[in-house]
């Protein structure tokens, strides 16, 4: 299965028109201070140097004076913010100046806050150029917030539903999805434990692997080169691996040679089918007969097989109907068969062993590959496999 990258690519704030832009960050600043009022002056023109302005209501402070005036507490005058949106690729310190001394004398002097915030990265001679500017201005608070603090506001879960609406991405929404695939891949590992093996065993129990969106089961006939790209086919199953099923998709005799030098396989003969396989991979009876009793002659040591495996991530499978049916008595495990690699998504790969005297696996390279397996066995060969 191919695995995806799980970070998410820079939001681009430049794509927004500038109106949006301020809607942005206007929706995004709800929280940062307990408004009396956050009005989008900028749309309207002529705002005055405002593109947001915002009226902070200052909440009266625990007093332990008991003789203090509550009707003063409570009419501390609000604050007054200034809110600059900036939509450009790049600010440099000189360019933050002009825009900061654009800004009216008067609205300066009757601003109590200045929230400065711009769609770009911001270099630390640039904040410094504004935070140096806003004291000399004698602005009592100030921030500026680049792309960085845009996005830490964005990526926080309760402003999920403006990630979706500005910029069509959603974490939230993501992070179902994953939950809903975690729960259904797990609901089809759990199946096939019941019904096929436990995890870690090695099986070797029929299967029919069927496209589930195929409407010719079980006629073949009808299926244009059935055997090299079947919608159906029987293998067996061999058990789980980390991710998902494994299958036995062929196997061959194969010879290794001594101290593992060489190798080599009878590609002519494909092993591995269920016996009771209503649509199998036809041998040549004969040949097979004879390449057999070759084979079987070889010492403990030499006498091999080749194993293509096949996978299957438990995400592609689609359902297990663990009866059959009447064609094929054993599990139908349904999948969706895809070019190049049919049903098995995963992917595949090979394996060579030995019985000498257990299973063992052993390493092998392609220029490794001697020619072993003759074009014509001898006649002596052909007849009983007992002999």
């Amino acid at each position: 299965m191919i695995q995806a990258t799980k970070t998410v690519n820079p939001l681009h704030f430049e794509d927004l028109e500038p109106k949006r832009f301020e809607d942005l960050v206007r929706q995004l600043i709800y929280d940062f201070r307990p408004w009396l009022a956050l009005e989008a002056t900028g749309r309207s023109g002529g705002d005055g140097g405002f593109d947001a302005r915002g009226i902070e209501a200052v909440l009266p402070e625990a007093v332990d004076d008991l003789e203090s005036d509550e009707n003063e507490i409570a009419a501390e005058k609000p604050r007054v913010w200034l809110i600059q949106c900036k939509r450009e690729k790049s600010i440099t310190p000189a360019r933050m100046k002009e825009h900061l001394e654009a800004i009216p004398t008067h609205e300066i002097e009757n601003i109590d806050g200045l929230l400065f915030v711009a769609a770009c990265d911001l270099s630390k001679t640039t904040r410094d150029t504004f935070h140096e500017w806003s004291i000399l201005a004698g602005v009592s608070e100030h921030h500026v917030w680049g792309r960085g603090e845009l996005e830490d506001l964005l990526f926080n879960p309760k402003n999920d539903h403006l990630l979706f609406a500005y910029f069509g991405l959603s974490l939230q929404i993501k992070k179902r999805s994953l939950r809903t695939s975690l729960r259904g891949r797990l609901a089809v590992k759990r199946q096939a434990i019941r019904h096929l093996c436990n995890i870690g065993a090695r099986d070797m129990k029929p299967v029919l692997l069927r496209d589930a969106s195929t409407e010719s089961y079980p006629y073949s006939s009808g299926i244009p080169d059935f055997d090299k790209k079947p919608l159906w086919r029987a293998y067996f199953f061999l058990g789980h691996y980390h991710n998902g099923l494994k299958f036995l998709v062929r196997e061959y005799f194969a010879y290794l040679a001594d101290a593992e030098v060489g190798w080599d396989i009878e590609e002519r003969i494909r092993r591995g089918q269920p016996y009771d396989n209503p649509w199998p991979i036809e041998n040549n009876k004969e040949l097979e007969t004879t390449a057999q009793q070759f084979w079987n002659r070889l010492s403990d040591k030499n006498r091999a097989t080749m194993e293509v495996i096949g996978l299957v991530p438990y995400e592609e499978v689609l359902a297990i109907d663990e009866a059959g049916d009447e064609y094929f008595h054993h599990p139908h495990i349904f999948v969706q068969f895809r070019e190049p690699n049919g049903p098995f998504h995963g992917g595949r790969y090979t394996k060579l062993v030995t019985y000498n005297p257990s299973r063992q696996k052993h390493k092998f390279r392609e220029e490794d590959r001697i020619k072993f397996f003759p074009e014509t066995y001898p006649s002596e060969l052909a007849g009983n496999l007992a002999d």
